[in-house]
């Protein structure tokens, strides 16, 4: 990913955490696979330009007292960039608390930023 698409772990993106979810706003999910997407409103993202589809997985980490419900973490490992073809990442969101849990699902942002990383582990 740093070489083929030359992305740094300095770069950030600004993804709609999930296709199904709206640009801006809380989203329910159920941990699991989730498509991020850059949303059209991302113009100035050269590196991942709108409509970038990002695969991989949601994941709700332990509950702290900073994070009463805990963090919705979504660890995307492939791209899917149009015109360019899918290329292997490392992409994790952050920052996103848990606003609400029920019936197994969880309430976050539907937008996040996310950032390239070496390598990364629940």
């Amino acid at each position: 990913m740093f070489d083929k698409l030359g992305w740094n772990t300095a770069d950030s993106f600004s993804l709609t955490l999930d296709e199904r979810s709206a640009d801006m706003g809380y989203y329910w999910f159920t941990p699991g696979p989730v498509v991020g997407v850059v949303p059209d409103i991302a113009t100035g993202q050269k590196k991942a330009p709108p409509r970038t589809l990002f695969y991989g997985r949601i994941y709700l980490t332990e509950k702290t007292e900073r994070f009463p419900l805990g963090l919705a973490i979504a660890v995307y490992d492939h791209v899917e960039i149009l015109g360019k073809g899918r290329f292997p990442v490392c992409v994790v969101s952050v920052d996103n608390p848990v606003q609400e849990l029920k019936d197994g699902k969880a309430q976050a942002m539907g937008n996040v930023h996310a950032y390239p990383v070496r390598s990364w582990s629940p």
